[in-house]
């Protein structure tokens, strides 16, 4: 499990910036008690999604109709539809 501090080291963020995106909501955690607790597993995850999510919305940017297929594949893939 990783507290603040602990999710702030992994992002390379201040804890402010840390405490305002768990309030936000974009940051997945838990307040438990008056902690904010999640895993690592769940900050890496929101770091591929928020990385994918930029690469989807630069490629819909400049209207690159490749990108954006692979992207349907790979998303499909994941989910177990279509490509899986």
């Amino acid at each position: 499990m990783l507290d603040v501090e602990g999710m702030a080291a992994l992002l390379t963020v201040s804890v402010d910036t840390v405490y305002d995106l768990l309030k936000s909501g974009q940051l997945p955690g838990r307040k438990v008690g008056r902690k904010w607790l999640t895993t690592r597993a769940a900050v890496v995850r929101w770091i591929e999604q928020s990385l994918e999510a930029e690469t989807v919305q630069r490629a819909f940017d400049i209207n690159d109709k490749a990108a954006l297929a692979k992207a349907a594949i790979r998303r499909g893939a994941r989910q177990g539809g279509v490509g899986a």
